[in-house]
């Protein structure tokens, strides 16, 4: 029969320790009192037990710490936490220009409108990159016959258009933008009504749940 008051010590979980404490438990047994545990049969399945402790210890300690805010290392981790503490994570940001603009158009418009994400092309050492300009623009012509426009604002990346169909009978169905860096603080969700009317309505983000009711679009 066991003797109960032999006991594991649970708390030292690394391989050679587990080993250790495996091999003394069992010598304390009637049952066992005439093994030989360095043997090779004996040592190869405490090494097979001592292994699976191990491994599920380090497992489960990993998953532990993936639960809390101060020690989780994954980023889809930390995501989950701080969503319960209503903080929205932040994406990779491009880099801002604001440019002064001088145009010369072949005739003479009354007004130049430059669209939104209208791209410009840039070189800083050696390497290009691309802006687009974050807003409209209409410049005027000046008194000396020129077009210019201060202050501009362009968003470093390529502007990127992606579309949904939504399943109004899935309430919790998500819209994963493919592109990772994708800089969410130039987001513009806009909302179609339908398959077959095709105005669209502008949805920001809900700051203040106060202020949001049955008709918001948000």
């Amino acid at each position: 029969m066991a003797d109960v008051s032999s006991k594991l010590r649970v708390s030292e979980l690394d391989f050679d320790t587990i080993k250790s404490n495996l091999k003394n438990f069992l010598s304390d047994q009637n049952e066992f009192a005439d093994y030989n545990f360095d043997g090779s049969a004996m040592s190869v399945l405490l090494d097979l037990l001592s292994y699976n402790t191990h491994y599920n210890a380090f497992y489960l300690n990993m998953i532990v710490n993936e639960m809390f805010l101060d020690t989780a290392s994954i980023r889809n981790s930390v995501v989950s936490r701080a969503k319960h503490l209503g903080y929205t994570p932040q994406s990779v940001r491009g880099a801002k220009a604001y440019v002064d603009l001088t145009i010369y158009p072949p005739d003479t418009p009354s007004t130049i409108v430059i669209a939104k994400d209208t791209q410009f092309a840039s070189t800083v050492n050696g390497v290009a990159y691309v802006f687009a300009t974050t807003t409209s623009t209409t410049i005027n012509v000046n008194a000396n016959g020129i077009y210019t426009s201060a202050n501009v604002e362009l968003s470093q990346g390529l502007p990127l258009t992606h579309r949904y169909t939504a399943n109004t009978n899935d309430p919790d169905q998500k819209y994963i933008l493919p592109n990772a860096n994708t800089d969410t603080s130039t987001l513009v969700v806009k909302i179609q009504t339908s398959a077959s009317d095709s105005n669209t309505f502008v949805y920001s983000v809900a700051n203040d749940t106060t202020t949001v009711n049955a008709t918001s679009n948000v």
